[in-house]
């Protein structure tokens, strides 16, 4: 069956690029580009339809025969010539119902060689559009082929009938006028019948090509179904929105490219690539009045005012947005809570921005500074100091009573004196060692100031070098104690390429100080990435806090 059809399909195209060569040469001869896509047919002038029309089809005819078919009427004395062509003409009557489809019955009749050859047939065909000027149509159907050396509906003469053929084919028409158009077509038909023919089988191919004329009734006004002012037939896009303005052809124009149709966009001028609504004007998703192309934070909440980049604004410039300021004038640089309010993380009452002191334990009574009040002035904050009236100058203990054995009068007994030569009136803590700045309590972490690294990478700039240098200088003079580098980032990247940075950063602080006399073992490194902020990492604000390194005493 397979070859069958194969076979079917190749006689058929070999039989229609025959007459296509000669119908249709003006055509083919005008080269187009292989890349430029084929452009829609044109409408035909006029605002008339036959979409329900009638068509009657006069045309002059060339009838193929099967060789074998052939052979096999020679042989009974129907035909005595060899050639396998007849000349004749073909009549049809075609009904359509609607723009692409119709169907047709017609007949051809020829003769040639002595014999005769009756084709009548019924089908149903497809067009790319009756209303095109232009158009293809491919029919497919059922008939039957009759070959007589007398009349074709005489039952005395000698014949050759098929009991059932299949027929398909391609044709084309162009229209002259209105209701007429010229007309080719090529037919072929796959006969059977119940005599073996010559080659021994019961089937042939027999071909037909018609070249006419076509005359079209029943055609009328077409209609202008979406109203755009562009008769159905001429419209090539016939569902056109209604108000949308349209061209020759139809088709509705965007002329600033943005989706919306002419006629129906309000705002015509819109920029290239700016999102728009319904209406084609630019979009604002979050109703700040600032339009998404140019809103920065496009999901500002309902009612919070903004500013011209449809941010939130805020006036004391804290990371938290004025709608939820509770602390509306906080001074600049003060690291603020969800609440836009100065931080006080232990509580004492002083910012942590002013807290000289932010690990003081919770209920302790503190001064300006945040750190413990120490009313004697003796070194011991009021809430140990087991003497609190020492006289000023009096060295004294851990709780504030009167050390015996102070050699360095640096308040810490010297058995207790891990620096016992501390110089005096200097600061000491616990172990009386020199209390420097930038290094924190046992148990508190402090960010390193003016170190730099190089964007995106761990490596120092030299501009760090004199902080560090101190740092290690503090370290050294600090016996006993043991110290962690932590290294922290904001959110933007990669979690795991922010831990990472975070680690590199941290080990290059702790190999620098290593370089410069601490001793290794006293010393370790993290990186904890994004994962401890102090600051909002929704702002620039807030993300330069997090992008720090903090040196932390464990001991």
């Amino acid at each position: 069956m397979q070859r069958l059809i194969r076979t079917t399909a190749t006689r058929a195209a070999l039989s229609l690029l025959v007459l296509g060569a000669v119908v249709a040469m003006p055509l083919s001869a005008q080269a187009r580009p292989a890349a430029t896509p084929a452009k829609p047919a044109t409408p035909m002038a006029g605002g008339f339809t036959r979409t329900h029309a009638w068509e009657f089809t006069l045309s002059g005819s060339v009838f193929s025969v099967d060789r074998a078919l052939n052979n096999s009427m020679r042989t009974s004395g129907i035909r005595t010539d060899t050639s396998r062509f007849m000349w004749g003409g073909d009549v049809g009557i075609t009904k359509h119902l609607s723009n692409n489809l119709a169907f047709a019955i017609g007949m051809g009749l020829g003769t040639g060689g002595g014999a005769k050859v009756l084709t009548p047939r019924a089908e149903v065909v497809w067009t790319t559009g009756i209303n095109n000027k232009m158009n293809l149509f491919v029919p497919l159907g059922i008939g039957f082929t009759r070959h007589t050396n007398g009349g074709v509906f005489s039952t005395t003469a000698n014949r050759i009938t098929s009991t059932i053929g299949l027929h398909t084919g391609i044709g084309f028409r162009a229209f002259l006028s209105e209701n007429m158009a010229f007309r080719a077509e090529g037919l072929m038909t796959y006969d059977t019948y119940e005599e073996v023919l010559s080659n021994g089988k019961s089937n042939a191919f027999n071909g037909q090509g018609n070249i006419g004329l076509s005359w079209f009734v029943g055609t009328g006004r077409s209609v202008d179904t979406d109203g755009d002012g562009i008769f159905d037939n001429k419209d090539r896009c016939a569902a056109t929105p209604r108000g949308a303005s349209v061209d020759a052809h139809g088709c509705p124009t965007d002329a600033d490219h943005d989706g919306v149709f002419d006629g129906i966009d309000r705002c015509a001028a819109t920029p290239a690539n700016t999102p728009v609504d319904a209406v084609g004007c630019p979009r604002d998703s979050d109703g700040d009045g600032v339009i998404d192309s140019a809103d920065r934070c496009a999901g500002t909440a309902a009612g919070v005012r903004v500013d011209a980049t449809g941010c939130a604004i805020d006036a004391d410039g804290d990371g938290v947005a004025d709608a939820a300021d509770r602390c509306p004038n906080t001074p600049r640089g003060a690291a603020v809570d969800a609440n836009g309010c100065p931080r006080d993380a232990d509580g004492d009452g002083v910012m942590d921005t002013n807290d000289r002191c932010p690990n003081s334990p919770a209920g302790q009574a503190v001064d300006a500074t945040g750190c413990p009040r120490d009313t004697d002035g003796d070194g011991v904050p009021d809430g140990v100091d087991r003497c609190p009236n020492t006289p000023a100058g009096t060295h004294v203990d851990a709780t504030g009573c009167v050390l015996a054995n102070d050699a360095d009068h640096d308040n810490v007994e010297d058995s207790k004196d891990r620096c016992p030569n501390t110089p005096a009136g200097t600061r000491v803590d616990s172990n009386g060692c020199t209390i420097y700045a930038f290094l924190p309590a046992v148990g508190a972490s402090l960010p390193i100031r003016n170190i730099a690294f190089r964007t995106g990478a761990s490596t120092l700039l030299p501009a760090s070098y004199t902080t560090l240098d101190e740092m290690a200088a503090g370290i050294i003079a600090t016996p006993g104690s043991r110290f962690e580098i932590d290294g922290h980032t904001d959110n933007r990247g990669g979690i795991t390429m922010n831990r990472t940075l975070s680690a590199n950063r941290a080990r290059s602080v702790m190999n620098y100080l290593i370089r410069k006399g601490v001793a290794s073992n006293r010393l370790t490194a993290r990186g904890f990435g994004p994962d401890v902020p102090i600051g909002d990492n929704s702002n620039d604000t807030g993300r330069a806090q997090n992008r720090r390194v903090e040196i932390k005493r464990l001991s």
